[in-house]
């Protein structure tokens, strides 16, 4: 009973690393962008359902309308994202790239040391130290873009990842701004109660998002075969190509940040509903998503997604069975031991990419 438990616990775990992992090759797949900030949009749209369910002066919309809306809204940020951030920076020289960055880098830290009161502006010292620190990140992204990484080894992406993962800082700070660091519950139908399968107690949370996971799973699967998923893989592929052949890059490229997006809420949305809200519930969650996506090579979305539930189940197997202390290192052994059999992860398309 205690293993099938544990078995049902790791799959609750790895559907939700799956669906991240599967949100960050979505992007991968059509704009070749690795997408750190996926769990932050996702917690975005957490919060914006909290707002519309629950919170004091709220409109208190029933559950279903609070999910469709925060949906919609994750997918008009990420599209949001990509029209601001990723198409007016692909292609520019060097240069003008740089300067971008360093404005990002050093609006992002300011941003995030205020959201966080990690300094006192009420005081000069204050406002010196953020100014110094916001500067230092600036210069830093200046540097790294104009003489560094991108200079050295010639990935014209490098640029976006970094604006990613200051993307994550932003977001966190401005939930911090507007709502503070109290953590919040998310009140689903599901929320607190069990069922029983067999003689074993399962919480309704688990089986909705185990369910919920692979459903998600198998229809964006169905997706990429169709005309639209053709698209978005012949642009990841070969974006030359594909827009001689008369295939509208931007518009495929928003609509696979999109669908990044919706499934980024999903997997928030899970996530939350089980535990409590709060604004470093992203950020935990990210590195498990990126390596559900490795383990799918950053192409094969069933990849990710198995990947997810490997992931999910050794930690559950060795929490349960040998010790807790062990699970935060055991995602990172799972990826050594698959890279090793696999190097292309798990059912990896044969295409070179650079990371």
């Amino acid at each position: 009973m205690i293993f099938i438990q544990q078995l049902i616990d790791g799959l609750q775990g790895g559907a939700v690393y799956g669906l991240l992992g599967m949100a960050i090759v979505i992007v991968m797949k059509s704009t070749d962008v690795p997408n750190f900030a996926a769990a932050e949009v996702g917690l975005v749209g957490v919060y914006f359902c909290w707002f519309l369910m629950s919170a004091p002066g709220g409109p208190s919309f029933p559950a279903v309308a609070s999910i469709i809306f925060a949906l919609a809204f994750c997918a008009l940020l990420n599209v949001f994202i990509q029209v601001t951030l990723v198409r007016p920076f692909t292609g520019l020289s060097p240069l003008p790239l740089a300067i971008c960055v360093a404005i990002f880098c050093g609006v992002g830290c300011g941003l995030y040391m205020a959201g966080h009161k990690l300094v006192d502006l009420s005081q000069p010292t204050g406002w010196v130290l953020a100014i110094s620190l916001s500067l230092a990140f600036a210069i830093l992204g200046f540097l790294s873009i104009r003489f560094g990484i991108v200079k050295s080894l010639r990935i014209d992406h490098f640029a976006l990842l970094l604006m990613t993962i200051g993307l994550v800082f932003v977001i966190s700070a401005i939930l911090h701004l507007i709502w503070g660091s109290e953590t919040k519950s998310l009140a689903m139908p599901w929320t607190g109660k069990r069922m029983m399968i067999g003689n074993i107690p399962v919480s309704a949370a688990q089986m909705v998002t185990i369910v919920t996971g692979f459903i998600v799973a198998i229809a964006v699967g169905a997706f990429f075969k169709t005309p639209w998923g053709v698209r978005m893989r012949a642009i990841a592929e070969d974006g030359n190509t594909a827009r001689l052949l008369g295939i509208n890059s931007s518009r495929v490229s928003m609509l696979a940040w999109a669908i990044a997006g919706v499934i980024s809420g999903i997997t928030m949305i899970l996530r939350t509903s089980q535990t409590v809200i709060s604004t470093s519930a992203g950020e935990e969650l990210i590195l498990s998503g990126f390596i559900a996506a490795i383990l799918g090579g950053f192409t094969s979305l069933g990849g990710a997604f198995i990947g997810g539930l490997i992931v999910g189940l050794s930690e559950a197997l060795v929490g349960g069975l040998i010790s807790t202390n062990l699970q935060p290192t055991i995602a990172l052994l799972v990826v050594v031991v698959v890279l090793l059999i696999s190097p292309n992860g798990l059912a990896a398309e044969k295409m070179r990419r650079q990371i």
